[in-house]
């Protein structure tokens, strides 16, 4: 039985119809005649109709070519085992939309979905769910900020029926970034942690004032030259507030003078 082409005529791609076979191209591709939504008419191959590369004449191609990377970079860590993020993705159990899976209405979809649902340049998908899949429900347009403070390894607090991470509770409390996590890390409970004034701190020895400075103890730490825990660890074996937050890493600590 002889080989019959499929006969794409009539079909839609995108905002693309095609008309009709336009012959092959000088690479020896099967291309259509398409027209645009915008009325322009395009000679398109065969592949970037079927594959999602094409959706349009190239009115909004801009947007469209980058979403088209998203697409992929989402498909592949899904799919690929040899990808260098499969592990966090597909290896774990991550799947996507059935609406958003399929050649190439998958990509026809994803990009509909994505130009009226906030995307903009700058902004990477991110799914509210980290452990969910990809899918329309699940999935938002966020800047790398809002990303960071959607990771697994993010901590997260609910009080008073909010919830945001470590981070933002400590910048809303007015400290330095690190202040909810130095106080969980002293013992304090969360409640305590994501309410508790910054002059709470000062008495609990989170935070030490020195030359009329007032720093955390990891930021202390972290000018010194040491890791964050450099100053607790000194406080720890009796030196004193002075001595640890002026001994820089690797010195060892003042002797004391005799009277």
């Amino acid at each position: 039985m002889p080989y019959t082409r499929k006969d794409l005529t009539g079909q839609s791609f995108g905002e693309l119809v095609v008309l009709g076979y336009a012959g092959n191209n000088h690479k020896k591709h099967r291309t259509w005649e398409c027209r645009c939504s915008c009325g322009n008419v395009v000679i398109v191959a065969t592949y970037e109709l079927s594959q999602g590369v094409k959706v349009s004449c190239g009115c909004n191609n801009g947007d469209r070519t980058k979403l088209y990377y998203t697409y992929n970079n989402i498909v592949d860590r899904l799919n690929n085992p040899k990808h260098k993020q499969y592990k966090d993705y597909g290896g774990r159990g991550i799947g996507i939309d059935p609406v958003w899976a399929s050649r190439p209405e998958g990509f026809i979809n994803f990009c509909e979905w994505a130009l009226t649902s906030g995307y903009a340049e700058g902004l990477t998908i991110d799914r509210k769910d980290v452990n969910g899949d990809y899918s329309p429900d699940n999935c938002r347009w966020a800047t790398m900020k809002e990303q960071c403070e959607n990771r697994r390894s993010t901590r997260l607090i609910t009080y008073n029926g909010e919830t945001k991470s470590a981070k933002a509770w400590s910048i809303h409390l007015g400290g330095s970034a690190d202040v909810v996590i130095q106080r969980l890390k002293a013992g304090w409970s969360e409640e305590e942690a994501v309410s508790a004034p910054i002059e709470t701190d000062k008495r609990r020895g989170v935070y030490i004032t020195y030359g009329g400075e007032t720093l955390s103890v990891a930021d202390w730490s972290r000018r010194l030259g040491g890791g964050r825990g450099l100053v607790s660890s000194r406080l720890y074996q009796g030196w004193t507030e002075e001595e640890a937050i002026t001994t820089m890493k690797g010195q060892r600590r003042p002797k004391k003078k005799r009277e």
